[in-house]
């Protein structure tokens, strides 16, 4: 099952030795086999992955020393799957106990990219998944983060410098996303009048939120610079707003004729 380097003989070495001790505290429960070898979760082994023969109690220091070592101890479709799982519990390490993620997450965050990448190409979702990631996100709660949520997510953060490649991708979209322009399909729907449930919904969704000062002086100098219409009736000038409410069709010097 494991290629016979020394990366397997250190991973066994840890393995046989936390079997003969007892840990009562600061420890985790480790899989020997991984649980994604076994046929229950889309692997190729038979058997109960939660077998007691088949876990160990790991400190953390070795549980992560562990997932290190078994992308190098295996190839092909189960090194795909310990780089993922490594990758995961990597970044759990840094946000939950603060460890380096250490020389190594680079590369193998690198690795679960492009073998993500590599399953995903020429595969689309069924209608089945579709449904049930639109339910899912029908049940979701959208609302202004928790000070709690807020602070891990500082925290997670924090100290983090993004590489010039990262700085420069981050431009280039931004750049990319201010030159797109809607095409004339899109824009002909964007012109149809919206639906009563539709403007309920938007104006509910804005009620309570003030505008910023920098959002007030674009809606004014908008205004100002917004063309004005004669009415053929009065001869009175008005902006769109006003002219389609009081003059045109609706001007009163129409209606007392």
């Amino acid at each position: 099952m494991y290629l016979q380097n020394k990366y397997t003989t250190w991973y066994n070495n840890i393995v046989s030795r936390a079997k003969n001790r007892i840990l009562t505290e600061g420890f985790e429960t480790h899989h020997i086999i991984p649980k994604s070898f076994f046929l229950k979760n889309s692997g190729w082994i038979g058997g109960n992955p939660d077998d007691s023969n088949n876990l160990v109690m790991l400190t953390i220091r070795e549980h992560r020393l562990c997932h290190l070592l078994l992308p190098k101890m295996t190839t092909g479709i189960a090194r795909a799957k310990m780089v993922y799982a490594a990758n995961i519990l990597l970044q759990n390490r840094e946000i939950k106990y603060g460890l380096s993620k250490g020389k190594l997450y680079e590369s193998i965050k690198q690795e679960a990219i492009i073998n993500l990448s590599k399953l995903k190409i020429g595969k689309s979702l069924s209608k089945e998944t579709k449904d049930k990631i639109k339910q899912k996100r029908a049940l979701q709660v959208i609302g202004p983060r928790s000070e709690e949520t807020r602070l891990k997510i500082s925290k997670s953060h924090k100290g983090k410098k993004k590489t010039p490649e990262h700085i420069a991708k981050v431009i280039k979209n931004l750049k990319n996303w201010s030159e797109k322009r809607h095409s004339e399909s899109t824009r002909e729907k964007m012109r149809k009048p919206k639906s009563v449930e539709h403007r309920l919904s938007m104006s509910k969704a804005r009620k309570g939120k003030p505008l910023s000062e920098g959002w007030k002086k674009k809606l004014s100098v908008a205004k100002l610079l917004a063309p004005s219409f004669t009415c053929p009736h009065c001869g009175k000038n008005a902006k769109a707003a006003m002219f389609s409410r009081w003059h045109g069709d609706n001007c009163r010097l129409l209606k007392d004729f």
